[in-house]
């Protein structure tokens, strides 16, 4: 069940990054950050 939580959080935190900035940039540069924790 950890993963669905793991899932859950990441998409909230995708919803709170594309409401707060919704310039690509700042969508792109989320997601490096997001991917760089991830490995």
């Amino acid at each position: 069940m950890c993963w669905l939580h793991s899932v859950d959080v990441a998409a909230r935190y995708a919803a709170f990054i594309q409401a707060k900035s919704p310039a690509n940039c700042d969508t792109h540069l989320a997601e490096s950050i997001f991917q760089t924790r991830s490995s």
